[in-house]
């Protein structure tokens, strides 16, 4: 990834962009938080999503969206990026908690929707 802050850049000048190294193969998805204080980002293999801080660039946090490969469609950060939702070509969406991420562990009561079956059609 590579970010630069546009607020800092004075018109008429260029800004050199810093590099964030997110995945090892080529980047599918990117989506920044309402104050540009936190980036994510998922890979074309769409099992992870990585969220970095956009002033030091260390890695916050690490989210499994599975294990299988998948085309991500959109990530996205909540108004107050409390959460990050993530949908993907396998019909599902995925909700991730931010502030605290132990929310995220799997259980045996995980509720999965299809989207199909849940869409309403007109």
């Amino acid at each position: 990834l590579q970010l630069v802050d546009l607020a800092s850049t004075k018109p008429g000048t260029s800004s050199a962009p810093f590099t964030i190294n997110a995945h090892q193969s080529d980047v599918a998805c990117v989506s920044l938080n309402q104050p540009g204080t936190v980036v994510a980002s998922a890979s074309q293999k769409g099992t992870l999503i990585r969220l970095f801080d956009t002033q030091s660039k260390e890695k916050l946090v690490e989210l499994r969206r599975g294990t299988d490969p998948a085309t991500l469609y959109c990530i996205n950060f909540s108004h107050d990026s409390s959460f990050l939702c993530a949908s993907s070509d396998k019909g599902t969406v995925h909700i991730f908690a931010l502030k605290d991420t132990r929310l995220n562990r799997r259980s045996a009561h995980l509720c999965r929707w299809d989207l199909p079956q849940i869409c309403l059609h007109s």
